[in-house]
């Protein structure tokens, strides 16, 4: 367009002598081509460069103020944006709000779990909004009341113990949740200024060495310590000392007790818990991780009589330095969930406790874990059990009888998880178990199917990964259980069946079995929320959902 412009804008002269041995107008065919001009087209084109060079730099001119007038009419309406947010600012409802409501809304914006100083996270970020909201939060101690610290290899000491100090001090006369992190490093300040405030705790989290355990940390008043938390490392000879800083705490309900695993093993050292003199009688949850005599829970655990819950992981026994003839038999009357984690030394656990309260059991083991045990637990109690998951390897059941037994022994049952990793047989999970918890019209008074009160089963069996596996256990992943048992067991018990809606037996609310084969794939049947049953492989309904479980309890 701008060449018919300018080809417009030459004289008739001009025309001529550009068009002169053309059939069109030789200007638009030269400047859209790779002709070179003629001499006289050339004088035409200079002449036509120059006026084109003229109206380039007006336009120039013109793009420069209409850039101007367009950054200012932008700034224009940024500052009136800003005006406008003010102005809304100023009419917010939030202006409103009296101080002593923002404050408790303050404290509902912080973290669930403990929190550790940061600009990026409450309460420092409140505090950095605006005056108003700085004094609310100052004046809010609560804020400021939960609050971990991590002193890493390069802190430095006063440092913390001046953010210590500065955070606690805001924290006024509330309760103190503390999150306290010393690796093994020279802190003393900043230890001593903790203990200064241990009496303020309400809840206490320590993760130190037993160097600063045993010497650091002396026995105060803790009248107001209900939750403790300790993760122990690096091993020490300080270890045949007790460590009593802690058992002037007439309110404390809950100790958690972590070792380091790693530390532990490559020095082949064990600490017994009895050297924590605590008021184990006033515990309601206890939970041990690390490696510990068996004799040595045991002992804890004859007087905690009101504990509820516990968990007990990674425990192992000694047989050199144990006497296991003359374990105590522990009754512990109050207990209904009991967790016992890769532990070793189950079986002999599960023989000598009695816990008539029990009603969620779940018990991992790496070691040869059998069903006996767990039976005769159950029989000794005589507790009405609604919770079992198992993760153990090998043989748990030997048989289809004994998984018979076993079902037999808590008809209260309501949940039931069993991950079975690398059996050499499975011979307890065929057509002939499945059928017995199938439900089927009752004859001659019998029971219509194991597991009445069954809401949620989740079953899966881990064969060996080895695709290079015999014959005959091959077979038995891939044929057992068949097809159409699975089915007819799920469906006949789905609560969500149209067909069950006339019997009682209709209790699962979620279904999973599942068989794993040599090489790497899946045999599963499940559940739908129609009470359809989902079959195939993991890629399907519901896999992932019940894949997670599966990890979690195994």
């Amino acid at each position: 367009m701008m060449a018919q412009a300018m080809y417009d804008s030459l004289s008739l002269a001009e025309k001529a002598e550009f068009d002169e041995g053309t059939t069109q107008p030789a200007m638009l065919y030269l400047l859209d081509s790779n002709d070179a001009p003629s001499e006289g087209q050339r004088r035409v084109l200079v002449s036509s460069l120059s006026t084109v060079i003229r109206e380039q730099a007006g336009a120039e001119e013109e793009v420069l103020v209409l850039e101007e007038q367009l950054e200012e009419a932008r700034s224009r309406r940024d500052a009136l944006s800003k005006l406008a947010d003010k102005h809304h600012g100023a009419l917010s409802l939030l202006r409103t709000i009296p101080p002593e409501l923002l404050s408790q809304i303050f404290v509902h914006c912080l973290p669930p779990d403990d929190h550790y100083p940061s600009s990026r996270t409450p309460p420092l970020t409140i505090s950095q909004v605006c005056c108003a909201w700085r004094a609310i939060a100052l004046r809010t101690p609560r804020l400021w009341s939960t609050v971990g610290f991590i002193l890493s290899e390069v802190s430095r000491d006063e440092i913390w113990t001046s953010l210590m100090k500065l955070w606690l001090a805001r924290a006024g006369a509330c309760p103190l949740g503390l999150t306290y992190t010393c690796p093994g490093i020279d802190a003393r300040e900043c230890t001593k200024y903790l203990v200064q405030n241990l009496s303020r705790c309400r809840r206490l989290e320590l993760h130190l060495s037993t160097v600063v355990l045993t010497t650091d940390i002396p026995s105060v008043d803790l009248p107001l310590l209900d939750s403790l938390i300790i993760y122990a490392n690096y091993p020490h000879h300080y270890w045949d000392q007790d460590i009593d800083a802690f058992n002037l705490s007439p309110m404390l309900r809950s100790f958690s007790l972590v070792w380091d695993n790693k530390t532990q093993r490559s020095s082949g050292s064990r600490y017994p818990i009895v050297h924590f003199v605590l008021p184990y009688s006033r515990l309601t949850e206890l939970e041990l991780t690390g490696l510990y005599y068996v004799a040595s829970i045991l002992k804890v655990l004859e007087n905690c009589e009101t504990l509820e819950t516990c968990t007990i992981k990674d425990c192992e026994t000694h047989p050199l330095l144990e006497d296991l003839e003359s374990l105590p038999d522990v009754c512990l009357p109050s207990l209904h969930t009991f967790d016992l984690g890769a532990v070793d030394s189950t079986i002999i656990l599960l023989r000598m406790l009695t816990l008539p309260s029990l009603r969620h059991l779940h018990v991992g083991s790496n070691g040869e874990l059998t069903s006996p045990p767990v039976i005769a637990l159950l029989s000794r109690s005589r507790c009405q059990l609604e919770t079992l998951k198992l993760s153990f390897y090998k043989r748990f059941f030997r048989r289809s009888a004994d998984f018979l037994e076993f079902a037999r022994s808590m008809p209260s049952l309501t949940t039931l998880h069993l991950c079975c990793n690398r059996p050499d047989r499975i011979q307890f999970w065929d057509d002939a178990t499945l059928e017995t918890l199938t439900y089927k019209p009752a004859k001659n008074n019998s029971s219509p199917c194991l597991l009445p009160n069954l809401r949620d089963l989740n079953i899966k069996v881990r064969g060996p990964d080895d695709a290079n596996v015999s014959a005959e256990i091959r077979l038995e992943l891939e044929s057992q259980p068949s097809s159409d048992v699975a089915e007819a067991f799920l469906r006949s018990r789905s609560k969500h069946w149209v067909a069950n809606s006339g019997h009682a037996y209709a209790t699962l609310e979620r279904g999973y079995v599942g068989v794993y084969l040599p090489g790497g794939d899946w045999r599963f049947w499940s559940l739908s929320e129609s009470g359809e049953v989902v079959t195939g492989h993991p890629d399907q309904a519901n896999w992932k959902e019940y894949q997670s479980d599966s990890d979690d309890d195994a």
